[in-house]
Order: C-alpha cells, then structure tokens, then sequence
C-alpha cells in the first residue's frame, strides 16, 4: 500500500511539474510574442515620425524661398539648422536599417530584404541631399546661402513632386496592390525606370517618401499575420492620405504641392 501511496506521489509530482512547466513556457511565448510586436510597433511609428519629418523640413525651407534668376536664396543659419536636422532624419534612418538587420526574431529573410532595401533606399537620398550642402555647392553670400539649379538633389527635394508619366502606373500599383511583394516589385521597377531617364540622378523625393511608407506597411503586414483579425485602419497610412502636423502646413512658393 505504501509503494501504491508513493506511486501515486511520485506521478502527481510530475504531472504537477510537467503542467507548472507548460504554463511557464506558454507564458514565456506570449510574453515573447507580445516584446516581438511592441518592438514592431515602435519601429512603424519612428518611421512613420521620420517621414512626417521630411515632409515638416521641406515645407518649412520652401516657406523660407525666395526665387531668384536659375535657383533660389534663402536665409544661411536657419538653411543650415534645417539641413542639421534633416541629417539627424538621415542618421535615425540608418538606426532603423540596422534594427531591422539585427532583429531576426521580428523579420524573415525575404522581407527583411524588402523592407532594407526600402529604408536604404530613403537613407541613401536623404544623405545625397544633406551631402550637397556639406560639401559646400550652396552658394554662400554674407548671412543668405544660394541654391543654384546645379545642385540637383536639393532642388529635387525642394522643387515639384517628380512624376514622370513613365512611372505613374507603377505608383498607382503600388497604392493598390493587395501584397507585399506586389507592391515591393513596382517599387524596383520605378527605380529602373528612373536610372534609365537620369543614370547620374536617379534618386527621387517621390520615391524616397513612398519607400518609407512601403516599409510601415510592410512591418504592418507582419503584425497583422501575428495577430489574425487585427483591423489594420489606422496602422497603415496610405500614401495620399498621409497629413502633416498642423505646424508643419506651409504653403509653398507659386502653390506647388509637396
């Protein structure tokens, strides 16, 4: 009777573990799960923060512009205040590209490459325009600097929203495709397209706003398999739907868009 007594022990015993066990390791997953998905959520908003800062920035040189015979004049300090901070959006930028490459817990191969070469391709213009002020092709006179039209990636971030007619399903397309790789594989043919009407300049505003929207999406779209029946409105921002803060509405010079 006393082996029965110490049988009956020995396997409540291990049935107790074996249950304390499962409970902890299910708790352990979900806790996982849910650090994975606010790790993702922070990520969606500092993009989605760095493409309203772009948008901000522009707006507020544009505010600042006076036209002048093949470019433009602008006040130096606040020009260059501008340009610090658009190198700090740069900077942040590159920051995301990194997480994105470490974090293996939060994005597959394939669309680790999507969202990499979306963020890279935004990081990469951003630098090209920030470049063309350090290395001094701004024309300097007394307190006002002169952009000239010569320094091509300033006057493309600052001019009209570059659409050639050549590219315009493909934008249209990815407004409306259903998947990700839909909407990744006209993004690559925009850029072709692009390096074929200028080899030398082939990085645009345009597309650089619409990678960074391609990336939320993108990290959207993981959230949403990770948690079926998750309503996505509000998580992901459509490109012509996008508004800025209300300090950041300026009208540009002769009522250009942005």
């Amino acid at each position: 009777m006393m082996a029965g007594i110490l049988l009956n022990f020995l396997l409540m015993t291990v049935i107790g573990g074996f249950i304390t066990f499962s409970v902890s390791a299910l708790h352990d997953s979900r806790t996982s799960r849910e650090s994975a998905l606010s790790s993702l959520r922070d990520l969606i908003k500092q993009v989605d923060d760095l493409y309203r800062s772009t948008k901000q920035i522009k707006r507020m040189i544009r505010s600042r512009l006076k036209e002048i015979t093949e470019g433009y004049a602008i006040d130096a300090a606040f020009f260059a205040a501008q340009m610090d901070n658009l190198s700090n959006t740069q900077l942040q930028l590159e920051q995301v590209r990194n997480a994105v490459r470490t974090r293996l817990d939060l994005f597959d191969g394939d669309r680790k490459k999507r969202i990499l070469k979306e963020v890279e391709y935004s990081e990469k213009y951003l630098c090209d325009v920030v470049e063309e002020f350090e290395k001094q092709r701004v024309g300097w006179e007394d307190s006002g600097c002169r952009i000239s039209t010569s320094c091509k990636m300033l006057i493309d971030f600052l001019g009209e929203r570059w659409m050639p007619t050549e590219i315009e399903d493909e934008f249209q397309t990815m407004d409306d495709a259903p998947t990700s790789l839909e909407r990744f594989n006209a993004f690559q043919s925009i850029v072709d397209k692009a390096k074929k009407i200028d080899p030398d300049y082939w990085r645009h505003k345009t597309i650089s706003d619409t990678c960074m929207l391609l990336a939320i999406r993108e990290m959207s779209d993981i959230i949403f398999e990770r948690q079926p029946g998750l309503a996505l409105q509000g998580l992901i921002p459509s490109r012509r739907r996008q508004a800025l803060p209300p300090q950041a509405s300026v009208s540009p010079p002769n009522g250009e868009s942005s």
